[in-house]
């Protein structure tokens, strides 16, 4: 079918990009670099859009395909020049991706084996549960939707001159980034239309990639075996599966989180500085994929701030490698957005600071309602919206607080904490109606709940494999 054309070009340019990076990444194969390259290459292709759009360019067909074909002859000329092209693109020979049968066939095999059918059955049922329902929520067609409509059918975000430039009038917060209404314009130029089932449809492939890149994280540490288990619960997540059928912004979000931060602790324990480049970019996407990647870029600012000093790192250049990537892939819309005087916030109006002055709701910074506390904990542990992931991260830190501490596993938990501290601060004061309203606080949840799920299982693997390192020692 003509739809998964667009998905080849994007994964194709995105892996290529992801090759270079990954190269010289111990461990990483080729099934990382897809999934990576899967989140890659749709950002990228939305970055050149944002670009083209501010230009005045028209989005047609022949444009965006050219300039996308374009950026990967030139990421594979670099990568030639290189070293072996083959060696480049696939890397170095890596272990089993699946779960490896030893004969004779038993208890666990079969228990594993059932596992992996789950998880396929849950990834056909995201699948075909998109492909049969058109665009439904609210908040997925005056978010992104209506406006990634208007930009198709006029060819481009429209000049300044216009009433509805970047999609005022459509785009109920025009603060809000373009990579979600930009992936749908994407696909719908390949479509023909602006077909209400299928351009939603690269969010299947989020919710595939953040399994794949979880599952191959885990692997790493711990064996496919576990890797399969925690993937299994991971799928399992009620409204992880509902967004890999919608439209909306925070299942994106949340895989550039996760393989940002992936990468990231991949630096910390190794040096390598492509894996800090890699983590800088991909959060760079993540921010011009939701403004709350703000809240991520705060955090991992910070672990890395403190890892550099407890590790007596150089500072400057482990930030600049952060950060460059990262202000380069969000500079258009940033700038775009400043240029035209748009704020972060939820207002539709073009007040550069709008959400700090009148957020939803009667609250303001100089307020705060603490009586929200216990209806934020109830969300976080007790709603079934997340599979009691919650109350396995809090039994398994204080499990292996003392590993925790005295391992590089303390500067995940500086991002976690601070991710979930910035999300509560702001209940408490900005954003009340997140929380009584339910819904925005579960959307919230998602876009960091596969990193929360990531770190207590590389903990529960690092306090398994000590375990086992104490009793052979005792042998």
């Amino acid at each position: 079918m003509i739809i998964f054309v667009p998905f080849i070009i994007t994964t194709l340019s995105g892996y290529l990009l992801a090759s270079i990076f990954m190269r010289e990444i111990e461990g990483v194969g080729p099934m990382e670099r897809l999934f990576a390259g899967y989140g890659l290459g749709l950002g990228v292709l939305t970055f050149q859009m944002v670009i083209m759009g501010a230009l005045g360019a028209s989005f047609t067909l022949e444009t965006v395909t050219s300039v996308n074909l374009l950026i990967s002859a030139v990421t594979l000329y670099i990568l030639s020049r290189g070293g072996s092209l083959k060696l480049s693109l696939l890397g170095a020979p890596t272990t089993r991706y699946l779960y490896k049968v030893v004969k004779p066939f038993g208890v666990r095999d079969v228990f594993l084996w059932a596992l992996a059918a789950w998880i396929v059955f849950r990834c056909l049922f995201v699948f075909f549960d998109s492909i049969s329902t058109p665009l439904y929520s609210v908040d997925a067609w005056s978010n992104w939707s209506a406006g990634a409509k208007l930009f198709f059918f006029e060819g481009g975000l429209l000049g300044p001159a216009d009433e509805h430039y970047l999609g005022e009038g459509y785009r109920r917060f025009l603060g809000h980034p373009l990579h979600t209404p930009l992936s749908q314009v994407w696909l719908a130029l390949w479509l023909g239309e602006f077909h209400e089932v299928y351009v939603k449809l690269w969010n299947v492939f989020y919710y595939y990639s953040v399994l794949g890149i979880f599952y191959l994280a885990i692997r790493r540490e711990a064996g496919a075996g576990y890797a399969l288990i925690m993937t299994f619960f991971l799928s399992s997540a009620p409204l992880f599966t509902y967004h890999g059928a919608d439209a909306l912004a925070e299942l994106p979000l949340s895989y550039y989180n996760l393989v940002s931060i992936v990468f990231l602790f991949i630096y910390m324990k190794s040096g390598n500085f492509k894996s800090l480049i890699l983590s800088g970019l991909l959060m760079g996407m993540g921010l011009s994929t939701k403004n709350e990647a703000i809240l991520f870029i705060g955090a991992s600012l910070l672990s890395l701030l403190i890892f550099t000093i407890s590790e007596k790192r150089p500072l400057l250049k482990s930030a600049a490698a952060y950060l460059i990537p990262l202000v380069t892939v969000s500079a258009p819309w940033l700038i775009l957005k400043t240029i035209n005087g748009i704020g972060v916030g939820h207002s539709g109006e073009k007040s550069g600071i709008e959400w700090f002055n009148a957020p939803f709701g009667p609250a303001s910074v100089d307020d705060t309602y603490l009586e929200l506390i216990g209806q934020i904990l109830y969300q976080l542990f007790l709603s079934p919206n997340f599979s009691l992931l919650f109350p396995f991260w809090v039994v398994v830190t204080i499990i292996g607080a003392k590993l925790i501490i005295k391992t590089e596993l303390k500067y995940l938990y500086v991002i976690v904490c601070s991710v979930i501290s910035g999300y509560i601060f702001i209940y408490l004061t900005l954003e009340v109606t997140a929380v009584t309203d339910v819904s925005g606080i579960h959307r919230n949840i998602l876009t960091y709940m596969p990193i929360l799920f990531y770190t207590s299982s590389v903990v529960l693997a690092w306090l398994y494999r000590e375990g086992r390192n104490e009793n052979s020692s005792c042998r």
